[in-house]
């Protein structure tokens, strides 16, 4: 993947404070012990055990806006990034922390993030707690149902990666131009040492790290992007390119808490692409 190259270090030379401490999270998750699950990395709070049934999108909707669980009434469907947040790529069947979600179906599961369209054609966006991977599929499939509440807000990064301005359901003609985007606000980890990775999955071409210095490299093992302080990133363009073969991409921006090179995926976003 050629791209031009940008001086990244003049811009950390320029906004970085270098802070030498380091907060340090014990563990990724705490039982409540009231039926549900606060995530300690992204402070959102889960339904431990869904209730084994499959639902309609629509269904879906209603059913965690009617849920009170652990006292409170302010349960939705998740989006597709949060979903998305609560795999496990590292074990398969299930895709997830079986320790906190030991009821999890190795099935589809719905999110509320849905590609534009009238009723009838909504094609909602969904994640296969099997192996980790989101699709979409019509608002008449019948799948799994895990809703979450918000918890604590301000304290965990924010990280934003889009293709072409948006984060989903994007599709270019073959020799269009394919913007690759990334945006990071550190909130009260600013200035905080953490690993930095960028990188993009297809099926016909592999994996490709951004590096600073080094451009995009294909490798099947994780390359760091950057290591380092975190602070406030606005719409820093990873890949500007039109030259892709038709496919399907992935392209994915994860920030650890901790600066030791290897890759946890403890704050992540992702967007995908089709190109025709």
């Amino acid at each position: 993947m050629p791209i031009k190259k940008v001086s990244f270090y003049v811009i950390i030379i320029l906004l970085l404070t270098v802070c030498p401490c380091l907060k340090v999270y014990a563990g990724s998750y705490t039982d409540n012990g009231n039926g549900t699950v606060t995530d300690n990395n992204t402070g959102l709070i889960w339904q431990q055990e869904d209730d084994g049934l499959t639902r309609y999108w629509e269904e879906a909707l209603t059913y965690c806006e009617d849920l009170v669980l652990g006292g409170e009434s302010d349960w939705r469907l998740p989006n597709i990034k949060e979903l998305s947040s609560l795999t496990d790529r590292t074990v398969y069947d299930p895709a997830i922390d079986s320790n906190y979600f030991s009821s999890t179906e190795s099935f589809w599961y719905w999110s509320s993030t849905a590609n534009a369209g009238s009723l009838s054609s909504v094609r909602p966006w969904l994640v296969n707690f099997y192996n980790a991977e989101s699709d979409y599929n019509g608002h008449s499939f019948y799948a799994n149902v895990r809703c979450m509440r918000d918890g604590k807000s301000g304290l965990f990064p924010y990280l934003d990666i889009k293709v072409n301005g948006s984060d989903s359901d994007v599709r270019v003609l073959k020799g269009s131009e394919l913007l690759v985007t990334v945006t990071l606000d550190p909130r009260d980890l600013n200035g905080e040492n953490a690993d930095w990775w960028v990188y993009g999955v297809s099926d016909s071409l592999g994996t490709y790290y951004y590096t600073f210095d080094q451009w995009w490299t294909r490798s099947d093992m994780p390359i760091r992007t950057y290591g380092g302080p975190l602070f406030n990133l606005s719409s820093y363009t990873a890949l500007k390119i039109t030259t892709l073969p038709a496919g399907t991409y992935t392209f994915y921006f994860e920030v650890d808490n901790n600066m030791d090179g290897v890759k946890d995926g403890t704050y992540k976003d992702f967007a995908e692409v089709i190109i025709e």
